[in-house]
């Protein structure tokens, strides 16, 4: 561990844990499957006249309960590490209920169970009307755009885990933080940028130490503050004891 990812005072929170590194690529997995399912479902749905708005990707809601027991799972654990790390006299059940339902709500955030809604949709429908766009101005076959379609970024791989790892670092940091509140003890926080950090994160961290509950300059909590961030955070208790949470 270097220096960037050292706590201040006593040992760093390991967001590598077990669970979170197992979800991290258990999601990879079913994302990438359910994206590989729905760039099919889209192409039939675009060369059918289908307006983009009402493009539906069913693939992607038959997972949205897996995504949400994976999430949960990462911030369990990292609530549990946190109260082990700041040894907090925290009732662990009423942190676990807390980071449980943060995980509920950004796993519904994401996408809903019909696949008709969530920010993973929109992102996705963001995609395909650019490409749409590119099509209609080169005169591409709808035959072709269907084909653009299933071997594009938006249903690949790649993407599949940049949004599992930015997923299951927001969970993990969330986990962490819902200790943080529910103990009383962690009265501030500061970001704390990871090598080669973009403008953004360096916005955060050039704030110093701000409230536990208010907002980064980039709107963030606390990171990632974009896909694929690892910046970390660390927690500053009343005694400045200060502990961080780290991404692997």
């Amino acid at each position: 561990m270097d220096s960037l990812h050292k706590a201040a005072d006593g040992s760093a929170v390991d967001l590598d844990q077990p669970l979170a590194d197992q979800n991290r690529k258990k999601l990879a997995v079913a994302i990438a499957e359910a994206l590989r399912e729905a760039a099919d479902d889209v192409a039939t749905q675009v060369e059918a006249g289908v307006e983009v708005d009402r493009l539906t990707m069913v693939a992607l809601g038959n997972i949205a309960d897996e995504i949400e027991a994976g999430l949960g799972a990462a911030a369990v654990e990292s609530s549990d590490a946190a109260i082990a790390d700041y040894g907090l006299s925290v009732s662990t059940d009423l942190v676990n209920e807390h980071a449980i339902k943060w995980a509920e709500e950004r796993a519904a955030a994401l996408i809903t169970s019909s696949g008709t809604g969530g920010t993973l949709l929109d992102t996705t429908r963001d995609a395909i009307r650019e490409m749409i766009a590119d099509a209609v101005r080169d005169g591409t076959s709808m035959r072709d755009l269907a084909k653009q379609l299933r071997e594009s970024f938006a249903f690949g791989k790649d993407r599949a885990q940049m949004i599992a790892h930015t997923e299951i670092a927001a969970a993990s940091v969330n986990g962490a933080m819902q200790a943080w509140i529910v103990s009383g003890v962690v009265k501030r926080k500061r970001w704390i940028l990871a090598e080669g950090a973009c403008t953004v994160c360096q916005a955060n961290a050039d704030q110093g130490e701000i409230d536990l509950l208010q907002e980064f300059a980039s709107g963030d909590m606390g990171p990632p503050g974009h896909p694929r961030c690892r910046c970390s955070v660390i927690g500053i208790t009343k005694d400045e004891t200060m502990k961080q949470v780290m991404f692997a």
